[in-house]
């Protein structure tokens, strides 16, 4: 669904600008770092992007 690709490509680049800090990367998304972590398993995206 086109829905669910645009979704994880969002995660992708949050978690790119945080630098794999997912605390960050919801806070850009304006999300709790819960429901981030239940959409990268949904899309596919949990170990796309590792902390430097």
């Amino acid at each position: 669904m086109l829905t669910d690709e645009f979704e994880r490509e969002l995660i992708i680049k949050a978690l790119e600008k945080a630098r794999g800090v997912k605390n960050k990367a919801a806070q850009l998304l304006g999300i709790n770092r819960t429901t981030l972590i239940e959409k990268m398993k949904k899309r596919g995206c949990l170990h796309s992007i590792k902390p430097i």
